[in-house]
């Protein structure tokens, strides 16, 4: 028994010395890197409420528990409403007779989350309560006529049927509004 103790430990420390040049690098490339949020699932839902998913045509049925990530779009009906959370104090809520494209949706190092919605109609309710640690923008909201940029707060966005106006309630915290900006995508050729 004790000469197995000995070799398990003579192994363990063979193995530390090996991953205490390799693990730390490995781990310090892989935490560098933005990733797919994970965590982004309905968490409210009153019907009706429809997703797109990335990549497919049609609609399906939203259902509770669903995942939501980077390229879904999602709408409502007449009184339907779906929330979504993003992590830990962090959700936002489209309300009836709505729909976004989930444009980015990513948590990088430390927890801190880069997103962009596009508000394509209706309205939007979202909260950050876990404010967002650095000065600079990582999470918009964008309609046909205004970008908001938002730093950890709660607000309200409505973007009327006629696309021309866009109405921006901030209940709480600091959001800075400017002009749309188009949807990332290939370049276009200009002539």
């Amino acid at each position: 028994m004790a000469s197995l103790t000995h070799r398990l430990r003579r192994m363990l420390r063979q193995a530390f010395r090996h991953c205490c040049v390799s693990l730390p690098c490995t781990l310090v490339a892989v935490l560098l890197w933005a990733t797919p949020l994970q965590a982004a699932e309905v968490t409210l839902l009153k019907p009706p409420a429809q997703i797109q998913r990335a990549g497919e045509t049609g609609w399906r049925t939203l259902r509770l528990g669903d995942a939501v990530q980077a390229g879904d779009r999602l709408r409502t009906g007449h009184g339907g409403v779906v929330e979504v959370q993003m992590g830990p104090q962090r959700a936002f809520r489209l309300g009836a007779l709505s729909e976004i494209a989930v444009v980015t949706l990513t948590e990088e190092t430390g927890g801190e989350l880069e997103g962009r919605l596009d508000l394509v109609l209706g309205r939007l309710w979202s909260a950050l309560l876990r404010p967002l640690r650095t000065r600079t923008v990582r999470y918009q909201v964008v309609t046909a006529t205004a970008t908001m940029g938002i730093k950890g707060t709660r607000f309200n966005v409505d973007h009327g049927q006629d696309g021309a106006v866009t109405a921006l309630s901030v209940i709480e915290g600091e959001v800075v509004a400017g002009p749309p900006i188009p949807p990332p995508g290939p370049p276009k050729e200009v002539r």
